[in-house]
């Protein structure tokens, strides 16, 4: 099947489902009328909009081979297109294919250094990597090039929570999200990372701002559920094990450890993707 042939199977695909009718075996572009009422079908003199139109949709319904499929059929009729690029770049990090996507953000970077979109992205692909570090530098670039922005807002609150800083976190949720949800979404971010007191707490707090907050109650009784089993677990321990002979020292952890959550936050030196 030719490249054309895919984009002219793609429209049509698209166009149906747009207009909740089912296709005829043989159906010509040219056999649609345009109509004042119906935006999508005026995108068909369009082929490749139509597509990257249709890609984006896929990629917000979690159809990421779909999406990746559609978004490398607009760049092979246009390979300078940049949202197309781009939109490959994000399905790439969520299909787990990190080389790939890291090569097309290296290149979108470089052209674009400052596109709050494009930094964003990055961020996103070294969160998923699990390097917070370096996710957070490139959301704080993202924030300050587009403030009002509350995608990359709320992008921004979870890495802040992920790298230990909890009240600037809480703080940023708050400027997307009501009172209750902000606190609920942290919890959420804590638990995940392993801090399930915290995470309790802020679950509790999101409960006080909103008794009737179903999200928040099933984790703030989950949480609670988690923290009996270990309190149960650990008394039982302690009550089996062995008495300790005479003489016996526990060894002296060496000072200045560190605690989780306290470390404190730096701009890299080198830039992204050095080479």
């Amino acid at each position: 099947m030719t490249l054309k042939k895919q984009t002219m199977l793609v429209l049509l695909l698209a166009a149906g489902m747009l207009t909740g009718c089912s296709l005829p075996d043989k159906l010509k572009i040219s056999s649609f009328k345009k109509s004042s009422g119906n935006k999508a079908l005026s995108k068909l003199n369009n082929p490749e909009k139509f597509t990257l139109s249709y890609a984006k949709w896929q990629e917000q319904q979690g159809q990421l081979q779909e999406a990746q499929e559609s978004y490398r059929i607009v760049l092979s009729e246009n390979r300078a297109n940049r949202e197309a690029k781009l939109g490959l770049a994000r399905v790439n990090t969520r299909l787990g294919n990190y080389s790939e996507a890291e090569t097309a953000l290296k290149e979108l970077l470089k052209g674009t250094p400052t596109d709050a979109e494009v930094l964003d992205a990055v961020a996103q692909l070294y969160a998923e990597k699990g390097d917070w570090t370096r996710a957070l530098s490139m959301l704080d670039r993202a924030v300050a090039s587009e403030p009002n922005n509350e995608t990359y807002r709320y992008h921004h609150a979870v890495a802040l929570a992920e790298f230990g800083k909890i009240p600037e976190s809480l703080d940023e949720f708050r400027r997307v999200l009501p009172d209750s949800e902000a606190n609920f979404n942290l919890a959420v971010v804590l638990k995940r990372r392993g801090e399930l007191r915290g995470a309790e707490y802020y679950a509790a707090q999101a409960l006080m701002l909103d008794p009737r907050y179903p999200e928040a109650k099933k984790l703030y009784q989950e949480l609670r559920s988690e923290q009996t089993s270990r309190y149960a677990a650990r008394s039982e321990n302690y009550r089996t094990q062995a008495t300790q002979p005479a003489g016996y020292q526990v060894p002296v952890s060496p000072a200045n450890q560190g605690t989780p959550g306290t470390i404190e936050y730096y701009e890299e030196s080198r830039p992204p993707f050095e080479q």
